[in-house]
């Protein structure tokens, strides 16, 4: 699920386009009503810190009220061409971090997104290790993993909501494919809560529960020497290019802690 934060951002723009009088084309378009702070969303982050949403309470929403968002996903998981011997594509990301001095403990991946950070961290590491010290735990799902073949994925799903996965994978090739995932959203508290940030947890915890969501086998192709793109499969090596995005990069770089708050804003 790695590459996952990319497709999240993608759906969560679908989803609050609506709201602007005239759609926007792109997610660098989303309407500034969406991401100007408003009351009724303070409100909502302020319940949830104090008792965290749970994906359990999302997906006893009933189907017909979710109709819409579950018809965006379904799109963002259709299956595209198969690939033949597509477990062979591309570069093991994971060999490459670990022939980088230090190896896997020393290196980790990163990207940035329209609203901001995000980096995988090789190895069995808990949240609290990875998450900065003063973000709030506003939701959580799935199961507890664990093993010598985990990754820690941290980044930006909305300004205020960071999405952080604790994700079991098995190696097939050179692509990595999901077992079972451990999520958890926490919220920035130097930024002010808008639209944007309540859509964020809501997708973030629906597309986990996502009817028939495939479980995803991810690769990589060098793009240029050191800048890669993903390819995303689903497990007959059908393309996912919903869960892709060519458009941003990712470089293997030397382990840094994942940024603080900036403060209030």
């Amino acid at each position: 699920m790695r590459w996952l934060l990319a497709s999240l951002g993608a759906l969560v723009f679908f989803v609050a386009a609506p709201v602007a009088a005239e759609p926007a084309s792109a997610p660098e378009a989303i309407p500034p009503e969406v991401l100007a702070p408003n009351e009724e969303a303070r409100q909502f982050f302020e319940a949830i810190e104090a008792n965290p949403l749970s994906g359990e309470r999302v997906a006893e929403i009933p189907a017909e009220r979710m109709a819409p968002l579950d018809s965006l996903m379904t799109a963002a998981f259709a299956r595209g061409e198969r690939v033949p011997d597509w477990q062979t594509l591309g570069v093991d990301v994971r060999a490459a971090a670990s022939e980088r001095d230090g190896g896997l403990a020393s290196n980790m991946l990163e990207s940035t997104n329209e609203f901001g950070l995000e980096r995988t961290y090789f190895g069995d590491l808990t949240f609290e290790s990875v998450v900065p010290a003063g973000f709030r735990l506003v939701a959580r799902a799935g199961e507890e993993v664990g093993g010598d073949n985990v990754d820690v994925q941290i980044g930006h799903v909305s300004p205020k909501a960071i999405l952080v996965m604790r994700i079991e994978l098995e190696g097939r090739g050179r692509m990595e494919c999901e077992r079972r995932s451990d999520i958890r959203i926490y919220a920035d508290p130097g930024v002010s809560a808008s639209q944007m940030d309540v859509i964020a947890v809501m997708v973030v915890l629906r597309t986990y529960f996502m009817p028939n969501r495939p479980l995803l086998c991810y690769g990589a192709l060098e793009q240029r020497p050191g800048q890669y793109v993903v390819r995303a499969f689903d497990s007959e090596g059908y393309r996912i290019p919903g869960a892709e995005d060519d458009a941003r990069p990712f470089r293997i770089v030397p382990r840094a802690p994942f940024p603080a708050s900036t403060g209030p804003r």
